[in-house]
């Protein structure tokens, strides 16, 4: 499988700068942050560079950062009639790398969903407790 990943402004670059901490990099992965301020927009020119440089019978992952924004309605046209093609938006740093972990393989959308089902369960709000020390300052507050 190979990866592109296209995001409003530096955080597709940040997200691979990520992966090159955490799993030493991801060679399927290629990465376009959009409307840079001074940058030609070249996000059409790179889908297309993607899909020549991918054989078709290879599974495409496209991935963006805000479902329905600009960047990822121009990755649905152009994968619009594409064989292998999937397009995920919404990305994290967590499904980001559960998709590299899946690079050597060819999954099919029921694999696809599966990975983004158990990243939205790791979603969550952090329920914070108390330490000892807070607790005894809020005590000794009370009394």
């Amino acid at each position: 499988m190979k990866i592109f990943l296209a995001t409003h402004g530096k955080m597709a670059g940040g997200m691979a700068s990520s992966l090159d901490i955490l799993l030493g990099g991801c060679e399927a992965l290629t990465t376009y942050d959009a409307y840079l301020p001074g940058e030609d927009d070249l996000l059409d020119q790179s889908l297309e560079t993607f899909f020549k440089n991918t054989p078709a019978e290879e599974t495409k992952l496209l991935v963006s950062d805000i479902y329905g924004g600009s960047v990822n309605r121009r990755m649905v046209c152009a994968a619009g009639g594409k064989e292998n093609t999937y397009v995920v938006s919404g990305i994290t740093l967590g499904l980001l790398m559960e998709f590299a972990s899946m690079t050597d393989e060819n999954p099919t959308a029921e694999d696809i969903d599966e990975v983004i089902a158990e990243a939205r369960e790791n979603t969550v709000r952090v329920e914070l407790e108390e330490s000892e020390e807070q607790e005894k300052a809020a005590e000794d507050d009370f009394f």
